[in-house]
């Protein structure tokens, strides 16, 4: 659901960067809606890919990831990071707020929804 100065983050790991483009291609259906395998398998009905910021880097940590994406700055600090290990990927979708209708599908794991600030 669309929220102003919210950042929903996922985090996981994919064999390697074309597996993971795959992921995130975006498709149309016979009605023109638009589909990717992560927006089914999270049961998200849409999310605006301006707004989604993807990233993967191989053997690598979570800061490494965050470090690079728009407005970390003022969340990476919240979240905890201590048990995120062997992980290749990062997603935000800014002025989004999952729901957390499903928090792990096996490749990603839904951190949270965070307040961030516009620099």
């Amino acid at each position: 659901m669309e929220k102003n100065n919210r950042v929903s983050i996922w985090v996981g790991n994919f064999d390697n960067k074309e597996n993971f483009k795959n992921y995130f291609q975006e498709h149309y259906d016979d009605e023109g809606d638009v589909f990717s395998e992560f927006m089914k398998d999270f049961e998200i009905d849409y999310i605006d890919n301006q707004f989604l910021e993807k990233h993967y880097l191989d053997n690598t940590s979570f800061q490494d990831l965050i470090e690079p994406m728009s407005y970390s700055e003022s969340f990476k600090h919240k979240i905890d990071s201590q048990n995120l290990t062997d992980i290749n990927t990062i997603i935000c979708a800014y002025d989004y707020e999952y729901l957390e209708v499903i928090e792990n599908n096996g490749s990603l794991k839904f951190l949270g929804t965070f307040t961030y600030e516009k620099s």
